[in-house]
């Protein structure tokens, strides 16, 4: 059995400056019980970016679901996922010769998890993170957080493939959990960081392995984005 859910939610620093929500987020169940999920963060700084952040969600798992390989190959998933990313960042491109906006103001991070209940592949680009609950009761975080060379700007999707990461993760998870940076920085590191010994800070925030006495009940796929 497999529970989804997800939101989008302003942060007060964004009410306050009476800025909308820049992130975005879609969860499609596929007839086979697959999940595809993706979750995007709009650039702050970028005009458009809450634009840029639904049409790649959107974009990204609509092409995934419609030419998912018949027989489920791997290494054809991972094919598909990169095709998705360059589609989604095509009609990113569209819409911004359409309004004659520059391409910069549509500018956002993606996050993709292809799952089937057991292992997931993934595609990744920006400052979120894909983060996993294997059947131990251990989180690992999936991916790293991808920033410029001053460690604070993001490498937005624009950044191109050379800087997408597209990958499968083998060993067995329970849950899935996808979060954009404010979550990420704001949220759950410093949670762990207050409530378990084992976590060890490294230049992404946390180690790339840590102990958690929480466990779940069900397979799960989360979504999650606050800005």
């Amino acid at each position: 059995m497999v529970i989804d859910y997800g939101f989008s939610l302003v942060g007060k620093s964004h009410i306050a400056k009476g800025v909308c929500c820049q992130d975005n987020h879609k969860i499609k169940k596929l007839d086979n019980g697959w999940y595809i999920a993706a979750i995007a963060d709009g650039v702050g700084s970028a005009k458009n970016s809450h634009i840029g952040s639904k049409i790649a969600t959107e974009t990204v798992v609509n092409v995934c679901e419609e030419y998912m390989p018949w027989d489920f190959n791997i290494i054809s998933i991972k094919s598909l996922i990169r095709t998705a990313y360059n589609y989604a960042f095509k009609q990113i491109l569209r819409e911004s010769q359409r309004s004659r906006e520059p391409i910069e103001s549509y500018d956002t991070t993606l996050d993709l998890v292809i799952y089937d209940g057991c292992r997931i592949i993934y595609g990744h680009s920006g400052d979120g993170g894909i983060v996993g609950l294997n059947t131990f009761g251990n989180y690992i975080p999936i991916t790293k957080p991808q920033k410029g060379a001053d460690g604070i700007s993001v490498i937005p999707l624009r950044a191109g493939y050379s800087t997408w990461n597209i990958d499968i993760y083998e060993e067995e998870l329970a849950a899935v959990l996808m979060m954009t940076d404010g979550m990420w920085d704001n949220v759950l590191f410093p949670y762990l960081l207050r409530c378990i010994p084992s976590v060890v800070k490294t230049p992404y925030g946390l180690s790339y392995f840590f102990n958690s006495s929480l466990n779940t009940l069900f397979t799960s796929i989360y979504c999650i984005s606050f800005c």
